[in-house]
């Protein structure tokens, strides 16, 4: 049990005694344990203040820890009385009650509420504002290699295939044959007489062919008019129709042309009449589609087609004549064949250099291949060992880098081969032309061309040169072209892959070599098929080109000295070596944006 509080002194009993004792646990009397630990020397209080509950001083620890807990001194009026109040277990200091922290909490809940309610107020957050300056390069830097045609929305329509048959006219369904009970007898007559005597007892309308002959003799009382009409037909092979309200009586034959005409008619009613539709076409060439379109008419027995496909060269559109099921089929085709093609853009340098400055550009000559920084994307052609001038050979793994097979030739002699380099189209630039500038390497021209896909595009530059000839006595004088020319065939696999089909023709004039007074024409050629990642650049080298000149050297002012020049200047030949770089590189254009 927890400790007793002690007795409260009689004298203590009034009004002074209570106002004296209020904010004391139980009326005022501290327990001993209390007493014990509020006594400053750690021994117990005297037992006269035990008795009579008088107020022991308390430590100073002991104050201040009560007041940084946040609690009330003993005279507060928070602090729970002897009057059916009862502190908590254990004398815990900074005890409030219920009743002082209902109020904080409330103001608590109010004000989260206010500061949630604020948060989901507040405007979004607005993303960081980008630099306009460079927004608006970069979108000039896109606009500036121009775009491929954009795809347009598929505004076919489909014809349909057949023509309802018309409806059966009205009358010419089954009606039922009279039931009413007749008697009839008669003996050895014309079928064709029986039948309208029979017709007469149930006044009936009948209509009898001249092919219906025979005889017969019947003996009926009170029989159902239909069951006689019927017997008498299937004796005699004959049959009826209803044509209104008239029955028409038949023969074998008369019921299978009737058949003959139903089914020729229905035939007629579900054969197809040639459409005609004006299809326009975007993006391909009519004339050419043609041609395809022609192979998905129907022929009919004399195998001809049944139907037409014309060219309306004016507003480049396909006039077709055909049979709806035809017309559908030709509309889905169409629409597949009329695409937008891709347009790649093709840039390329033609450089004059010797091969010091190739290795300056990172071009191993007369190697296999060698490791690259940066990007190591595209699809490379060569051999996987390091055999020097072994030409091209088994593909090589694309992560490996460049591949070079430039084949190492003697002196003199010509030869070409390929480079696949992925190297920015900036930084290309910029060696070649830092080069350039140095003297080591003269850039002849730098084209650039947009051609479509599948299309080639011809890069020609060059003289024509004269030649004179005598025929007859007549001099007749001819041109012939010296040129360099570069031919590119893109095909577009993918959106990062593509195709080229390039072919390099160079004529250099040799006027030390003449013919009739007529300079020859050396004529070198490079043709190749390759397949390369968008943007890599493909490089053609080996187009050597050698020349050589007359040196004199000697001493300034005596080599012009008559007989004795020979002793102070020295005559010789000197040779240079060059190659023609030619670097190639593609770019898939993207489409046109929507709605541009």
């Amino acid at each position: 049990m927890g400790p007793q509080p002690l007795s409260r002194d009689p004298r203590q009993s009034g009004r002074r005694g209570r106002r004296k004792n209020r904010g004391r646990p139980h009326g005022g009397a501290f327990p001993a344990p209390a007493l014990q630990r509020l006594h400053r020397g750690g021994r117990p209080p005297h037992r006269h203040h035990q008795r009579h509950g008088i107020r022991t001083r308390r430590p100073p620890g002991r104050r201040r820890l009560r007041r940084e807990s946040g609690a009330s001194e003993p005279g507060d009026r928070g602090l729970p009385t002897g009057r059916g109040r009862h502190p908590p277990q254990g004398n815990r200091v900074g005890y409030r009650p219920m009743r002082r922290l209902l109020p904080n909490l409330r103001s608590a809940a109010a004000w989260a509420l206010v500061m949630l309610l604020a948060w989901g107020c507040a405007p979004p957050k607005k993303p960081e504002a980008e630099n306009p300056f460079l927004e608006k390069w970069k979108a000039l830097a896109l606009e500036s290699q121009g775009h491929s045609p954009a795809a347009p929305e598929p505004i076919r329509e489909r014809v349909p295939e057949k023509v309802a048959p018309p409806a059966e006219p009205p009358g010419e369904k089954e009606k039922p044959l009279p039931t009413r009970r007749v008697s009839l007898k008669m003996s050895n007559v014309d079928v064709a007489t029986l039948l309208r005597a029979l017709a007469r007892a149930a006044d009936v309308n009948l209509i009898l062919n001249d092919k219906v002959t025979g005889r017969a003799s019947i003996n009926i009382t009170q029989a159902p008019w239909d069951q006689v009409f019927l017997g008498i037909l299937r004796t005699h092979n004959l049959s009826y129709a209803w044509q209104g309200d008239i029955i028409r009586i038949m023969t074998a034959d008369d019921l299978e042309e009737d058949l003959r005409k139903e089914s020729r008619r229905r035939e007629l009613s579900l054969v197809e009449t040639p459409v005609t539709r004006i299809v326009p076409v975007k993006f391909a060439e009519a004339a050419k589609l043609q041609e395809n379109l022609k192979a998905f008419l129907t022929t009919d027995k004399a195998n001809k087609p049944i139907g037409s496909i014309l060219v309306d060269a004016h507003t480049n559109s396909i006039i077709v004549n055909a049979l709806p099921r035809d017309l559908n089929v030709i509309l889905a085709v169409l629409e597949k064949l009329d695409r937008p093609t891709p347009q790649v853009l093709i840039e390329a340098f033609i450089v004059e250099a010797n091969k010091d400055v190739a290795r300056d550009l990172g071009i191993q000559w007369g190697g296999a291949y060698q490791l690259s920084g940066g990007d190591r994307r595209g699809f490379l052609t060569g051999r996987d060992n390091n055999a020097l001038g072994s030409g091209v050979g088994t593909a090589v793994d694309p992560t490996t880098g460049n591949v070079i097979d430039l084949p190492v030739t003697a002196a003199g002699a010509s030869s070409f081969g390929f480079i696949f380099q992925n190297v920015g189209k900036s930084l290309l630039a910029a060696q070649l032309t830092a080069l350039q500038k140095e003297g080591k390497l003269n850039i002849l021209s730098s084209p650039s061309i947009t051609t479509l896909d599948n299309q080639t595009a011809l890069i020609e530059s060059g003289r024509d040169i004269p030649f004179q000839s005598v025929e007859d006595g007549e001099v007749n004088i001819q041109y012939k072209k010296a040129v360099l020319s570069l031919k590119v065939t893109p095909h577009v696999i993918d959106n990062r892959t593509l195709k080229l089909a390039v072919r390099v023709n160079k004529d250099e004039v040799d006027f030390t070599r003449q013919v009739l007074g007529n300079p020859t024409i050396v004529t070198k050629n490079a043709e190749t098929n390759v397949i390369q990642a968008d943007g890599q650049t493909l490089v053609i080298g080996g187009l050597n080109k050698e020349s050589t000149t007359d040196e004199v050297t000697g001493v300034p002012g005596l080599t012009d000295v008559p007989l004795l020049s020979w002793l102070f200047k020295k005559q010789g030949k000197g040779s240079s070596k060059e190659d023609l770089l030619i670097f190639i590189t593609p770019t898939i254009l993207k489409p046109f944006p929507a709605g541009g």
